[in-house]
């Protein structure tokens, strides 16, 4: 991946949440959804900070007391990852990660390659609720108005 590429979360498409340490993603678009614990949630937490890759790798790095060495290929192949299920588009820039930190690894924690689980169970039930196609307009949305 390159070094310089910045990804933002695809915020028109996915929507998401942290519930006690998971993220969950739904891509409402394909009607897919998604979860992430521990060090995926961690990069997930950085991609909503707006940090660029390299920094990711910093922070995570940091957190679990590993080399960056260690941890950028991970990063790098998590985020090419959730790239390719449309969860993230490609950002102009990213914001600073100056004083920004993860919070500490418990203890027994490790860092460990972060994986993306997918789910297609309810695709068919996410893609007929109209609710996902609010727009700014609001709902419902109304193309023959």
């Amino acid at each position: 991946m390159n070094e310089a590429m910045n990804f933002s979360i695809n915020s028109q498409d996915v929507v998401n949440e942290t519930i006690e340490g998971e993220v969950i993603m739904i891509n409402m678009k394909s009607g897919n959804y998604y979860s992430v614990d521990r060090v995926g949630a961690d990069i997930w937490t950085c991609l909503e900070k707006g940090l660029a890759s390299a920094d990711i790798v910093d922070v995570v790095a940091k957190k679990y007391a590993v080399d960056a060495d260690t941890v950028k290929d991970e990063v790098d192949r998590f985020l090419s990852e959730l790239n390719a299920e449309n969860l993230l588009c490609p950002a102009e820039s990213s914001a600073s990660a100056d004083g920004f930190a993860l919070e500490p690894a418990g203890e027994g924690d490790s860092f460990q390659a972060p994986s993306l689980d997918k789910y297609d169970d309810l695709q068919d039930l996410l893609l007929a609720d109209p609710i996902h196609d609010v727009d700014a307009g609001g709902w419902p949305n109304n193309p023959e108005a």
